[in-house]
């Protein structure tokens, strides 16, 4: 590939890119306003659509405290991972 072919695929990517980034925000933003127009329903059926918004609960380990209070177990515990990271600033 050459500059000339790399430059316009990195200026294509980050248009597409900003694209997604306004995609998100408009989905976010319709789904605040279904959210907000639920109230404290959990499950509501408006036609063929089911939608529901319920509380999950879910239990994390804090590994900050881990390695602060039992730091030779969190070390033990711990798995190294290795990756490439990919950018364009």
């Amino acid at each position: 590939m050459n500059t000339n072919e790399l430059k316009s695929t990195v200026k294509n990517l980050r248009k597409f890119k900003r694209t997604l980034e306004e995609l998100q925000t408009e989905i976010a933003s319709l789904e605040d306003q279904i959210k907000a127009q639920m109230g404290n329903c959990e499950e509501i059926t408006t036609g063929e659509y089911k939608i529901t918004y319920i509380r999950v609960k879910s239990s994390r380990l804090d590994s900050a405290a881990l390695k602060k209070e039992l730091p030779g177990i969190a070390q033990r515990y711990t798995i190294p991972t290795e990756y490439r990271r990919f950018a364009i600033v």
